[in-house]
Order: C-alpha cells, then structure tokens, then sequence
C-alpha cells in the first residue's frame, strides 16, 4: 500500500470543508445532503464518508473552523488590559460583542441562524450531537462571562448599584446581541434587506456607529454608578 504524505487526512476534511461553506452560502442547511458534498467535491463516496460519518459531522465541523478563526480570548483579554475605568473596560467588552458579531455574521452567521432552525427538526439524541461538539457555543460562553464577570466585580464592591436587577440588565443585553446577529445575518447572507423578517422603523441599519453605542450606555445607565464608589 502506498504511503500518504503527512498530513494528507486533514488537507481531505478540509477540501470536504471547503466544498461545504460553498454550498451552505446557497442552499438551505437543512436541505444539505451528503450527496450535495460528494458531487461538489468531485471525490468519492467512500473518500468523503471515511473523513465524515453524516451531514452532521460536516456541519459541525465546518462551523468549529469558521468559529475558531476568530481568537476570542486574545481579543477580550486586550479590551480588559487597554481600559482602566469600570464604565470603559464595559463599553469595551461591548463593542468587542458587537465587532465580533459583524464578523461572524460575515462568515459562519447565515449557518449559526439555519442551525437553530434546524435544531427545531431535530429530535433529541441528534440535537445533543449540536449541543455536544459545537465550539461556538463554549466561544460565546467565555465573552459573555468575562462581561459578566466584571460586573459582578464592581457591583460586589460598591461601585454600581443597579437600578434593576443586574439579571435583567443581562438578559437586555444578551437578547440585544442575540437578534443583531440573526438580523446582520439575514441581511448580509441572505441579500434580503427587503423581508418582512426585517421592519423598515425608519430606515433603521442595524450597523450604524451609533448601536453599540447605544447599548453600551444603556447598561452602564442601569447600573447605576455610585457617587461615594470607588475613584479609579
């Protein structure tokens, strides 16, 4: 049996990866089929189902590479380091959420939105497969904590005093940026700017300076920062 040079096994998955972002940019996730992949890719039946047991696996893996592109922990721990004032290490964790999110609707966002509509289809043993394997959501997970984390910190010593519950600030924020992605995902992947899924509200874009600046002071308003907190 002939030798495959190193390296050989990977350089296949992602080939099939590849092959897989082509036509999830123009087909709907949940009508993807192995068949599409084998087709596309021009390789064999056996060829692709030796690096990917299922669509699943293919799915999952596709958005793992597109997610991890983007270094997360790099990114945060730079807008923790550049920033002094609880008010600006906030705003900062903010606009990076909100950077962020331009990107990855850019790239993985069309596949992150039809996953979750895909997960609606799915019964329990395959959602868990998602749930199980998908790195996004660990990605996610650690940005948001680490805005959270800071927070905590300044409301524990008395700097912020919420005027609501500090839960209901996060959830604000989270439901925020969870339906900026689903929109910026729609309208830049889908070149649907005209859909009733989009509202007109005056010519609203959705990426204007303005948003995450809005969001930003929106928080640090209901947190409420105490005169007599600490001076930084």
């Amino acid at each position: 049996m002939p030798k495959v040079k190193e390296g050989y096994f990977e350089e296949k998955k992602n080939s099939i990866l590849d092959v897989a972002e082509k036509i999830c940019m123009t087909k709907p996730l949940n009508k993807i089929t192995m068949k599409d992949i084998i087709t596309e890719s021009g390789l064999s039946t056996g060829a692709v189902y030796s690096s990917f047991s299922d669509i699943d696996e293919i799915i999952i893996a596709l958005i793992n590479r597109l997610s991890n592109a983007i270094d997360f922990e790099r990114i945060i721990s730079q807008a923790l380091q550049e920033n002094d004032t609880p008010e600006k290490k906030i705003e900062s964790l903010l606009n990076c959420l909100f950077d962020l999110i331009k990107v990855s609707a850019a790239t993985y966002g069309k596949v992150i939105s039809e996953v979750d509509l895909l997960a609606m289809e799915m019964d329990e043993e395959r959602a868990k497969k998602y749930t199980e394997n998908l790195d996004t959501a660990r990605a996610n997970e650690y940005v948001v904590n680490t805005l959270i984390q800071v927070i905590e910190e300044y409301i524990t010593v008395g700097y912020f005093k919420p005027m609501v519950s500090k839960e209901s600030i996060y959830s604000m924020f989270l439901s925020f940026f969870d339906g900026l992605i689903r929109t910026l995902s729609l309208m830049r992947c889908n070149s649907i700017n005209d859909t009733p899924l989009i509202p007109d509200y005056e010519k609203a874009t959705y990426e204007e300076d303005d948003l995450p600046k809005a969001i930003s002071a929106s928080v640090i308003f209901l947190l409420n920062r105490q005169k007599e907190g600490l001076n930084e």
